[in-house]
């Protein structure tokens, strides 16, 4: 009885942030300390959290507005997820054939932007293309919910590959980290802004974020 304060939803979203960011600096920068004459751009990793910030939010905020379509959390979540990582994925194999030279690649820039617009498109026409198909079966929910997902997740599994392919091989490890601990952080963030400005705002700092990005990415 004396901890059911400390279970409280809201306290344990700040406990588990705050855990969270504890153990990613530890696991990030302790093994700096034990690598010699290796100088990490952190400029340039910040785009790497950056866009695993902004993906999360986008999962984050489909998964919360297609339970209004499907009626329940599973198949949501089911959905959403499988989607995202399918269209990722062909997003990732396609990034390929995009020739990389430098941070001022206009192919690279171009796919930002479109991530950027097609994101903010989404905040605004989300919510009626769920409301158009939700008296629609379960089989034709889940058909066209993934296609109303695959645009943007197809563009959204580009920057990543892409991005690794501009930095130093040294770095990858880190780029790779750091990504992670974004993956970890951003659920919990996206809940507190969520809980306070609403899941719409998070899915416009997703757009902000890659744009955000693009301008800490080095050669």
């Amino acid at each position: 009885k004396n901890w059911q304060p400390f279970l409280d939803p809201g306290f344990l979203l700040i406990f588990l942030l705050v855990q969270a960011i504890t153990l990613s600096l530890i696991f990030i920068l302790l093994p700096l300390k034990f690598i010699k004459n290796i100088k990490i751009h952190k400029r340039g990793l910040v785009f790497f959290f950056c866009i695993g910030i902004a993906y999360l939010f986008v999962e984050i905020v489909f998964i919360q507005k297609f339970i209004l379509l499907f009626g329940h959390v599973i198949y949501s979540v089911s959905t959403v997820i499988f989607s995202m990582l399918l269209f990722s994925s062909i997003g990732s194999l396609v990034s390929q054939k995009i020739r990389i030279r430098n941070k001022r690649n206009t192919s690279f820039f171009h796919i930002i932007i479109i991530l950027f617009i097609l994101i903010i498109l989404y905040r605004f026409l989300v919510s009626d293309a769920i409301n158009a198909i939700i008296t629609f079966n379960l089989t034709l929910k889940i058909i066209l919910a993934s296609l109303i997902i695959a645009p943007v997740a197809f563009f959204m599994g580009m920057p990543f590959p892409l991005a690794i392919r501009m930095i130093d091989k040294r770095f990858i490890p880190w780029a790779w980290a750091i990504n992670g601990v974004a993956s970890v952080l951003s659920p919990i963030i996206a809940v507190l802004i969520a809980l306070f400005l609403g899941y719409s705002v998070v899915l416009l700092l997703a757009a902000f974020f890659y744009l955000f990005g693009i301008f800490f990415l080095r050669d």
